[in-house]
């Protein structure tokens, strides 16, 4: 797994680099550049001519840095630092220095138009290198710099940004006016937080961590994407061996959440699968699935009855409006020791903060659903959505699954960014079936993660065979088995 940092835990990991290894910032910086050429060089040698826009911080001289190793092997390199002089760091100037005592092709540039009279006198680009922010951007990309970044991505050549695309803001995963649309992007030791949430994403078609040998620290959050096959089945087993879930909820109009969820955890491995809903709503089942099995909820009497030797339990899904029966579902199951998996409407009711029995509970939010959890706006989550995850596992000690571009699941022992899902998981419906895999994973004590990755990659797998645009949630179910057949 590589490991997730903010900008602020880089700056820990660089010092103490700097202390441990008793190097300067100059050192390590040649050390980037060089190990990031040689990453390079053995996934595309064909490369000969390069572009290297830089800014007049540490990221172009990382990428200055590239260009240099690149003259050496005979590449042509056209070195460009975009900004004013009088800002190059100590570093930069330095590498400036090296430049020009090899004769090196090196400009510089402070006005858009004189950028574009320098690159149209370039006869052929093979790549262009961004350096020019890196993860030092705090503000909005504005004047010759947002210039620069829109004419890149207006460019059909391929584009390797250096730690992260220079407008991305590598915190929040923000663009900040405007970014580098990269095909490639190598970062620096660890992935960084802002290329995985919000707009990240979209910035780059593809990620690699280069490693140079940096310090570390102890954040325990980590990129996970791994899939595990299932445990092998035995033939001395039957049904309970798989586990007995159970999914509560429903109202009219939005009962087919619970047939998906009941359907999903079915499909996933689990043996038995049962969906109930109040009784005054049971003309209104979708009763499509003929291994489900359907109850109805009169009293607590009924749920008590209902829930004795369930194995697992969502309860949330189709509901629309909180009334006396849903308190009385809540109230109840959180006083079992069954576990219990929260999702959509279920989620809110943990705000009432009462004592819980409890000892597992896990809430599947995406960021609207946790907003209002945190008593925060969905901006607020979306600057800082580690912060918020953090701060709800200790109030209500729950396990966190923070749907988004990359799902983020946490408990009280680390944090996985899950960044394997497409688009197409955009769909209604497609909630409702995670939750139902998560269910199937957390009665058989199974990695939540190996859930979330499930059901990313049945996104995939459905993609494959449908446009995106076209992905239902029963095409999700459906790929389900196709991912454990490539993964068993």
């Amino acid at each position: 797994m590589e490991q997730v940092v903010t900008i602020k835990e880089m700056k820990e990991i660089e010092q103490k680099t700097y202390a441990v290894q008793h190097i300067s910032s100059f050192d390590l910086m040649v050390k980037v550049g060089k190990e990031i050429y040689k990453t390079f060089q053995k996934e595309d040698s064909k490369s000969k001519t390069f572009l290297l826009l830089c800014g007049t911080g540490n990221n172009g001289g990382d990428a200055l840095v590239f260009g240099e190793e690149a003259f050496k092997q005979n590449k042509k390199v056209h070195a460009v630092i975009i900004g004013q002089p009088s800002k190059q760091t100590e570093e930069s100037l330095l590498m400036i220095k090296r430049y020009q005592d090899q004769n090196m092709e090196l400009s510089f540039v402070e006005h858009y138009r004189d950028f574009i009279t320098l690159v149209d006198q370039i006869n052929h680009i093979d790549i262009i290198i961004d350096g020019l922010f890196g993860i030092g951007l705090s503000k909005k990309v504005a004047g010759l710099y947002k210039d620069v970044i829109d004419w890149m991505n207006q460019q059909k050549i391929k584009t390797l940004s250096i730690d992260c695309p220079s407008g991305l803001n590598a915190d929040t995963g923000e663009i900040m006016g405007t970014a580098v649309k990269a095909d490639l992007t190598y970062t620096i030791e660890a992935y960084k937080q802002g290329l995985l949430i919000n707009d990240g994403l979209d910035c780059t078609k593809d990620i690699k961590v280069i490693h140079v040998g940096m310090e570390s620290i102890p954040n325990q959050k980590f990129l996970y994407d791994t899939f595990q096959p299932m445990p092998t089945r035995i033939h001395n087993s039957h049904k309970y061996h798989y586990k007995n879930v159970l999914t509560i909820g429903g109202q009219v109009g939005v009962m087919g959440a619970l047939t998906l969820a009941g359907q999903s955890a079915l499909v996933s491995g689990v043996g038995l699968s049962t969906i109930a809903t109040n009784i005054q709503h049971q003309d209104h089942f979708v009763r499509s699935i003929p291994e489900l099995m359907y109850e109805v909820i009169q009293d607590q009497k009924d749920l008590l009855k209902l829930i004795n030797k369930k194995d697992a339990i969502l309860f949330g899904l189709g509901i629309k409006a909180s009334t006396p029966f849903e308190q009385m579902i809540f109230d109840t199951l959180i006083q079992t020791d069954i576990p219990l998996v929260l999702d959509a409407a279920g989620i809110l009711f943990l705000k009432q903060k009462k004592h819980s029995k409890n000892q597992r509970i896990i809430i599947t939010p995406h960021y609207g659903e946790f907003a209002k959890l945190m008593d925060v706006d969905v901006n607020t989550i979306s600057q800082n959505p580690t912060y918020y995850i953090n701060q709800c596992i200790n109030i209500y000690h729950c396990e966190v699954v923070l749907k988004g571009p990359s799902t983020i699941y946490a408990n009280q022992n680390q944090m996985l960014y899950l960044n394997q899902g497409t688009p197409a998981l955009a769909k209604a419906g497609s909630g409702d079936v995670l939750a139902g895999i998560i269910l199937t994973f957390a009665s058989r004590n199974l990695p939540i993660e190996h859930a979330i990755l499930l059901h990313m990659f049945a996104g995939q797998e459905a993609k494959s065979k449908k446009h995106v645009e076209s992905i239902l949630a029963q095409d999700i179910i459906n790929s389900i088995h196709l991912v454990y057949k490539k993964y068993g």
